[in-house]
């Protein structure tokens, strides 16, 4: 089948792809979707046609607004207007109206199971998450303590949405295997694409200075973060190597003289931190994937990681850095790796396979690339269907 242009009808796979961002973050902010949607969308516009489609303009439904504010004052437990019914067909209306004039090819769902759950789109459409609802039930903080009615808007939204999609470009394994378990998915139709950093690394070499071990822990939210775990990790550490110092970004609590805590740092600031450091700690109790390691990765940075969530999708163990297991013994196996990598030797390796991580998969130009291939197959299999159905016509 072609495509005219101009006077020469060329191929489906010569013609530029013309692509619907769809997404409920603006592609403009920095801090969108922590910090990857304009990284995102930059990205593929480079290599295809864009129309940006964002719906974070539209308000949440009278009903779904009433109903958390009702159920706020009478239960303790939470309603999320994000993964509700009543706002999901709202937008979805939206969404059908606008895709329909897009002249789209392909309908990229950027973090947008509401979007997309309701929606009558005709294109094929590629899903871009990094969790489900189910894998995130009860092992996020937002999603902990749910209200029953708000369980179950979320589990019929988000399968609404899982069979509106066509495909699935996931940041992790974790996510993928959601998909395939809790939602009865095909695998071939899920594919493992991680993302890459929101800081992007500056050239040159690491800052090499005094003679310690240099620990950095980002934690925006220091309870899911594991902040007190790594605060235990490195106090035991100072005492048989007292040179040991750890830096603490982030919403923290009072921390001892020894932490150099730095609250909320900008993002553009935090470049220096990175080239600046050792390791990253990081022994969350949840975590979907988590933007600070791929940012790690992009400085050379190793990483000590609780093994939980999507985070074994970035962290190679014994390449990149070193996983911890989740539960009773994360503390001890934190403090023997904190050790480890004491050794600048070890430290080295693990640096440099960081960095080599970064440069094979953990970027944005392996994103795009990889999700753009998905988003062409389907527009070849959707124009060869369309050619098909063509010539079986009298």
């Amino acid at each position: 089948m072609g495509v005219n242009c101009g006077e020469r009808v060329i191929s489906v796979s010569e013609a530029p792809l013309r692509l619907a961002f769809l997404t409920p973050w603006r592609v403009d902010d920095p801090a969108a979707w922590s910090g990857v949607v304009m990284h995102m969308h930059a990205a593929l516009s480079e290599r295809a046609c864009t129309q940006v489609i964002e719906t974070g303009h539209l308000k949440a439904s009278i009903f779904d607004r009433g109903a958390a504010k009702i159920l706020g004052q009478f239960s303790s437990k939470q309603y999320l207007t994000g993964h509700a019914l009543a706002t999901s067909l709202k937008v979805g209306k939206y969404v059908t109206e606008t895709v329909r004039g897009s002249g789209a090819d392909v309908v990229l769902a950027v973090a947008a199971s509401q979007e997309i759950a309701f929606a009558k789109i005709q294109q094929p459409v590629v899903h871009v998450t990094d969790a489900t609802f189910a894998a995130m039930l009860d092992y996020y903080p937002l999603f902990t303590r749910l209200h029953p009615m708000s369980i179950w808007q979320g589990k019929r939204m988000s399968r609404r949405a899982q069979t509106k999609s066509t495909a699935f470009s996931v940041a992790t394994h974790w996510a993928k295997n959601s998909l395939v378990s809790d939602y009865g998915l095909p695998a071939a139709d899920c594919e493992v694409v991680p993302f890459g950093p929101r800081v992007e690394p500056v050239p040159g070499p690491r800052s090499r200075a005094g003679v310690g071990l240099r620990v950095l822990v980002v934690a925006s939210d220091w309870r899911r973060k594991g902040g007190d775990k790594a605060l235990k990790a490195v106090g035991a550490v100072r005492l048989k190597f007292p040179q040991t110092t750890l830096t603490v970004v982030g919403n923290a609590p009072l921390l001892p003289d020894w932490v150099k805590s730095l609250g909320r740092v900008p993002a553009d600031q935090m470049a220096g931190l990175y080239a600046e450091h050792d390791v990253l700690l990081e022994l969350a109790d949840a975590n979907a994937g988590g933007v600070t390691l791929t940012d790690a990765h992009a400085f050379g940075l190793p990483v000590i990681a609780t093994d939980t969530g999507g985070v074994c999708s970035i962290v190679a163990h014994g390449e990149s850095g070193i996983l911890i297991s989740p539960g009773e013994n994360a503390l001890g196996e934190a403090i023997a790796a904190l050790i480890s990598v004491q050794n600048p030797r070890l430290r080295l390796s693990l640096a440099a396979g960081a960095r080599k991580r970064h440069n094979d998969l953990l970027n944005w130009n392996h994103w795009a690339d990889a999700t753009l291939r998905i988003c062409e197959n389907l527009r070849y299999r959707a124009a060869t269907r369309i050619s098909s159905e063509i010539d079986r016509k009298p």
